[in-house]
């Protein structure tokens, strides 16, 4: 089993962590990480420029690093891994995501990386005028969550990530969406864990180690005040009223 995770812009320090001698971890990087045992340090060399975007290429892809057949195992790299979190691993490939504990819709998810800035006006509408094209069910949003993904390389997932990584390119740094966008419209069906503390690991902002970084926004500081405009715009692709919107997103703002 390969454990993996990703840092760039020195956006993470590697907490303290629990090792098991028959895993292999594995860091990828962009020149910043520092060097700790157990970890195989490898250097990105991959053509964008953005860190964020870079942090996620391994994440989306990590069938152009390893073999087919390989069990893979990606985890946000400010969590700190558990034995029961790596004996919990084991049991769950080919295929094992994470729910999203707050099942955002799409304007949800939408929203929050709009108001965050993490993509602008023109990128989210993009990206949801070429899933509504392409076939997307935009009421079956699955709102996955991407802090831990269990995969065994095979033509499964080889398809998803290929796919995932398209739509995630159009530029939304929010990589929420294009998950579920490469799932649906691939017809693929993972394990689903409904609840994140069965993961092992106590997950969510609070428990985050070692993050002493920011990426770079794409969007503007002050987009958030165009939220209903951002709204009505994804509307006529995504079909769906104002009721599906149930969450604020004002302390995720605040936070970046």
């Amino acid at each position: 089993m390969i454990i993996y995770t990703c840092i760039t812009n020195s956006y993470d320090v590697i907490p303290d962590h629990y090792y098991d001698p028959d895993v292999r971890y594995v860091l990828f990087h962009d020149g910043t990480a520092v060097p700790q045992e157990p970890w195989e340090l490898i250097e990105l060399d991959v053509d964008v420029d953005c860190p964020r975007r870079l942090s996620a290429y391994p994440k989306i892809n990590p069938h152009k690093y390893f073999d087919e057949g390989e069990n893979t195992v990606w985890i946000d790299g400010c969590y700190i891994m558990t034995k029961e979190f790596v004996e919990l691993a084991k049991q769950r490939f080919p295929f094992t995501i994470l729910r999203h504990p707050n099942r955002f819709s799409y304007y949800d998810e939408m929203l929050e990386g709009f108001e965050c800035s993490f993509f602008g006006f023109r990128e989210g509408i993009e990206l949801t005028r070429i899933l509504f094209e392409d076939g997307y069910n935009f009421r079956d949003y699955r709102s996955p969550l991407g802090t831990i993904i269990y995969r065994t390389i095979n033509d499964d997932t080889i398809k998803f990530g290929d796919s995932w990584w398209h739509y995630f390119d159009i530029g939304v740094n929010r990589d929420q969406i294009s998950f579920d966008a490469a799932l649906q419209l691939n017809d693929l069906e993972p394990k689903i864990i409904e609840d994140r503390n069965n993961c092992g690991i106590a997950l969510g902002y609070h428990n985050k180690v070692g993050r002493r970084g920011k990426h770079p926004q794409r969007g503007s500081q002050d987009q958030w005040r165009n939220r209903h405009e951002f709204v009505n715009a994804m509307r006529s692709y995504v079909g769906m009223s104002r009721i599906y919107i149930k969450h604020k997103h004002d302390f995720m703002r605040s936070i970046q």
